[in-house]
């Protein structure tokens, strides 16, 4: 298979698989964590895996210790963001490669910035304000899990991370992804105008209906000037 045919998509999910597969604790599936021999590399070079039963037995006998992966030992990465103030973060969208945007962060819990924390993904950055207000809301806070920040943000709390997470270092480059999370309600949090049209009346705030399935799901304000939509 070439390697340009080997996507994000297709990595994801093979780690899922693998996590779901170790998560699952069959009888007929056990995955180990092996340590062994290490070989001398003088060049970053990466030598070619060798595709024959035989290099199966050599791993094998290279082998010094292992360790049986279950449920409570084993968990996906990702890399770790703490939020900084007057940080410019990205929004996040699902019509972009989000491989390269700051659409995440980590805020501690415990103040320090360091172990343990609330993970948000950025649903608006205020048209490329600065960040100012650090997200601070969970699952237990009276207004939900997306909360709208006088800075202009808006924040979706995804999981939390407790202190004493054996997967958290606290001073390191990743973080562990937390399982079991459940689906918010859904709602709108900002409105693209892309075309502002024109000849809609006077200037003012009018009250427009959103409608789903045939019926009025929510209502929006939506702020006319010259005869335009300036704003929803």
């Amino acid at each position: 298979m070439s390697q340009d045919l080997i996507t994000k998509k297709f990595k994801r999910l093979n780690s899922t698989n693998l996590n779901r597969n170790i998560a699952s604790e069959s009888s007929n599936d056990n995955y180990y964590l092996f340590i062994g021999k290490s070989n001398s590399n003088e060049t970053a070079n990466i030598d070619d895996p060798i595709e024959s039963e035989y290099s199966d037995e050599y791993i094998h006998r290279e082998m010094i210790a292992m360790k049986k992966l279950s449920n409570n030992s084993f968990s996906p990465i990702v890399e770790r963001r703490k939020w900084v103030t007057d940080n410019i973060y990205d929004e996040y969208s699902d019509k972009v490669d989000l491989s390269n945007l700051n659409f995440y962060v980590i805020n501690s819990t415990n103040g320090q910035g360091v172990s343990g924390g609330n993970v948000y993904i950025c649903l608006n950055n205020n048209n490329g304000g600065r960040s100012t207000i650090a997200p601070t809301h969970d699952d237990n806070s009276p207004g939900g899990t997306t909360a709208s920040l006088a800075d202009g943000y808006v924040w979706e709390w995804l999981y939390g991370i407790p202190n004493n997470n054996i997967f958290d270092e606290s001073i390191g480059d990743y973080m562990p992804v937390i399982n079991g999370l459940t689906s918010s309600e859904p709602g709108i949090v900002k409105c693209i105008i892309k075309d502002e049209g024109y000849g809609y009346g006077p200037a003012g705030e009018y009250a427009c209906p959103i409608v789903g399935d045939h019926i009025q799901e929510g209502s929006a304000i939506v702020t006319l000037k010259n005869s335009s939509i300036v704003d929803v």
